[in-house]
């Protein structure tokens, strides 16, 4: 137990953390908070400035969050990653610089006082497939799920969930090609499976 504390501290890796894999560096500066509700799996980059919130109270609100990164994930500088609910990053994706991944929302009733004083609520969890791709800038936004080996170009905003093998752009994000295992290349999208939901 001392050893891996020990090499934990040495590779610059929060104690707190519910669990961390092997050969994963943090740099900092970074803000972690939540860490006992943060899974990282081995082989893990995050780049500097980085800010990943697992939010377990508000005010009287109490949460039961998770967010898991799976192995051999690179996450670029000022990426923001929070939850209330639950975020899943599967293993080999990869996240650009100043990407925002989130499943929570502020409550929005123009009579209910400011927006900062409003319940947080999560509009569902948000999970990104094996090997995806998001590009800078871009933001994931609550209820979201991409599958496997998607590719999120800069500065989309990502609203509604796509399946496996979609190449998304704008705002709201919409599929503008897909990628043909069979040919393997990337084509136009049938005009009826643009988005899942």
């Amino acid at each position: 137990m001392l050893k891996k504390l020990y090499n934990n501290a040495f590779r610059g890796i929060p104690f707190s953390l519910k669990k961390v894999g092997r050969k994963v560096k943090i740099l900092r500066p970074r803000s972690i908070i939540g860490g006992k509700h943060i899974t990282i799996e081995s082989s893990v980059f995050i780049h500097r400035h980085s800010t990943i919130f697992a939010i377990e109270k508000r005010g009287n609100q109490r949460f039961t969050p998770r967010i898991f990164i799976g192995s051999k994930c690179y996450i670029g500088v000022y990426a923001m990653i929070a939850a209330v609910n639950e975020v899943t990053i599967e293993e080999y994706c990869v996240l650009s610089d100043y990407v925002y991944i989130s499943d929570v929302a502020h409550g929005l009733d123009p009579l209910a006082g400011p927006i900062m004083e409003q319940p947080l609520e999560s509009k569902g969890p948000v999970r990104l497939g094996k090997g995806t791709f998001i590009g800078y800038r871009a933001a994931i936004m609550p209820g979201v799920s991409l599958g496997c080996h998607c590719v999120v170009g800069s500065n989309s905003i990502v609203t509604h969930s796509f399946p496996d093998y979609s190449m998304l752009i704008g705002s709201p994000a919409r599929c503008v090609k897909v990628y043909s295992v069979e040919q393997k290349c990337w084509k136009s999208p049938n005009p009826s499976s643009k988005q899942i939901s």
